[in-house]
């Protein structure tokens, strides 16, 4: 009688923004960004890159094994990039 999920996650533009918005304080509170080079491994969407590139002014690179639509909407300071890391660099 008690799902699993208390509310599923919501995909629409306002919530993906607090979300980012949410993460990027969470990784700045535990190791200062701003101003540095940030890695994001499964970045998805891109969201927290661009929110950790806008708000702490930091450059950041995204690695996600799928490409999305939304990488056309980065910023300079964003590098989105589809590799599977499990992958030998060689293959």
């Amino acid at each position: 009688s008690k799902p699993l999920v208390p509310a599923p996650a919501e995909y629409d533009p306002a919530s993906l923004a607090d979300r980012s918005a949410k993460k990027a304080a969470f990784i700045d509170k535990r190791v200062p960004v701003r101003g540095r080079r940030v890695l994001e491994i499964g970045c998805g969407r891109g969201e927290v890159c661009r929110t950790l590139a806008e708000r702490y002014q930091c450059n950041t690179v995204g690695v996600d094994v799928s490409t999305y639509k939304e990488w056309a909407n980065s910023v300079p300071q964003v590098q989105l990039l589809q590799r599977d890391l499990s992958q030998d660099p060689s293959d």
